[in-house]
């Protein structure tokens, strides 16, 4: 049942799930094609072969984390994450992410998943029930949401600029 307490703490968690996503999946490859050849994999990883379907996996303890990717030929189309016992499965087509699902409970049901149209940027959220029910975000909770998701974007391109500048004022003074 959908009351006013259960969307503000279903909105916290996709909040705190989402910016783990716009973190941990760029630097982990889903947005973009990846070579499978698991003679370049990173050390710790394992990786398995059906037919054109490869399946590498990444252990990273320092981080609490694990990735498994799976690649119809080089291209990533799906990746499972697992940090800190929550869990998010993306699924991508042409090497963009067009849909997410998470676990942010921990108990093993994908509560949440979301929708993207990688050309626009626009995206929309569902909360799937124990019964499998499935119920879009309240349209101000969603608009809330687009706003912080674009609020830490745009924050995330500024500490990318900030970083950048520094690198390029540090190369700059070292010539």
């Amino acid at each position: 049942m959908l009351t006013t307490k259960n969307i503000m703490k279903n909105t916290n968690r996709v909040l705190i799930t989402f910016i783990h996503l716009a973190v941990i999946l760029p630097l982990s490859g889903c947005s973009r094609s990846v070579d499978a050849n698991p003679q370049k994999m990173e050390s710790g990883s394992t990786s398995t072969e059906n037919r054109d379907i490869t399946v590498k996996e990444s252990s990273y303890p320092e981080k609490n984390m694990t990735i498994k990717k799976t690649y119809r030929g080089s291209d990533v189309i799906m990746q499972e994450t697992d940090i800190d016992g929550v869990k998010t499965i993306s699924y991508s087509i042409n090497g963009k992410c067009v849909c997410i699902e998470a676990d942010e409970d921990k108990d093993g049901s994908f509560e949440g998943f979301w929708i993207f149209d990688p050309d626009t940027d626009e995206f929309e959220i569902f909360h799937r029930e124990k019964d499998g029910s499935v119920h879009p975000m309240e349209s101000k909770e969603l608009q809330e949401m687009r706003q912080k998701t674009q609020e830490a974007a745009q924050a995330w391109g500024d500490t990318i600029q900030n970083i950048q500048k520094e690198i390029d004022e540090s190369t700059n003074r070292n010539h």
